[in-house]
């Protein structure tokens, strides 16, 4: 029996609200699944079970509260049952540096870390590379470059040159000093040697007492060089040449930690990711990728940057 046309316009309507319903009841479905994948922190039950935790170090260092946050995740993760560090950083920031350090060893209290170097560790890198339990680098792999500096730069030529002077008025000898815009006076010349002979004297303690070198290697990187990591190995400064495979068959041998496992990345994600021409900006100024907050750095610097 053929239907009225009003009898076609309500089947009409009533498929089109059960369509509106499904739909509705799929995208509730959806976010109830990611709503409890977030809770479930890495992707619900592909996550469960235990895992070695690996953190990439890239680029310039300097403070990280996100950085700090996921190595104390890791510290206190029992199914995270070792760390391995993949380090390619030319330094930077004094404190980012002691910063890190003082996280990994944080870890490194709960459960084995291996660091795993790169082309480059130097400077505040290798200072987070010291934090670990053992140390591989690649025979071709600069680190090392155990030191401070304290830069300021100085346009007093310039200004010379283009008839521009500068009044200062100051509380003291050596407030603001030094400064780009005035000859750095001998007695502020001095103070600041003296700030970095300070960190530079608690850097090198903290690799003697981290890594127990003799006295000729102590002697040969006080004067703030680079060495290959061929060179690292002979010195005392790094355990092993090698890569991550190395770290988890040491951690399976000497830690007990199965070389089975899965790795788990647990790197806080870039903000600058993605961004090519940033990533490429920064390459050739600093030499490695550097995070947002220290494309204008200040203060003392565990630093190794060619130029």
């Amino acid at each position: 029996m053929a239907l009225s046309s009003e009898a076609l316009a309500d089947r009409r309507r009533m498929r089109r609200r059960l369509i509106w319903w499904r739909s509705l009841a799929a995208i509730a479905i959806a976010l109830a699944v990611f709503a409890w994948a977030g809770v479930a922190g890495l992707g619900g039950l592909a996550n469960k079970g235990d895992y070695v935790a690996w953190l990439a170090i890239d680029g310039v260092i300097v403070s990280d509260d996100a950085r700090r946050d996921a190595l104390q995740a890791v510290a206190e993760d029992e199914a995270a049952k070792a760390l391995v560090l993949r380090i390619d950083s030319p330094g930077g920031t004094f404190v980012g540096s002691d910063d890190l350090f003082k996280s990994i060893r944080e870890v490194a209290a709960e459960k084995p870390v291996v660091a795993v170097i790169g082309d480059v560790a130097a400077s505040g890198g290798y200072m987070a590379a010291i934090a670990a339990d053992r140390i591989y680098a690649r025979q071709g792999s600069i680190t090392a470059s155990v030191g401070v500096i304290f830069q300021s730069p100085r346009v007093t030529g310039l200004m010379d040159n283009v008839g521009v002077a500068m009044d200062v008025w100051r509380s003291g000898d050596l407030k603001a000093r030094p400064s780009p815009l005035e000859e750095t006076p001998p007695k502020a010349a001095s103070q600041a040697q003296e700030m970095v002979d300070e960190l530079f004297v608690m850097f090198l303690g903290m690799v003697e007492q981290r890594r127990e070198l003799p006295p000729e290697s102590v002697a040969l990187i006080r004067d703030g060089r680079v060495v290959t990591g061929a060179s690292a190995l002979k010195l005392g400064l790094i355990d092993a040449l090698g890569a991550e495979r190395d770290a988890r068959i040491w951690l399976e041998a000497e830690k007990q930690v199965s070389e089975d496992l899965p790795s788990r990345d647990v790197t806080p994600k870039d903000e600058f990711e993605g961004s090519g021409w940033v990533s490429t900006a920064l390459s050739w100024v600093f030499g490695a990728k550097k995070q947002s907050d220290g494309l204008l750095m200040s203060g003392l610097l565990a630093l190794w940057r060619p130029m």
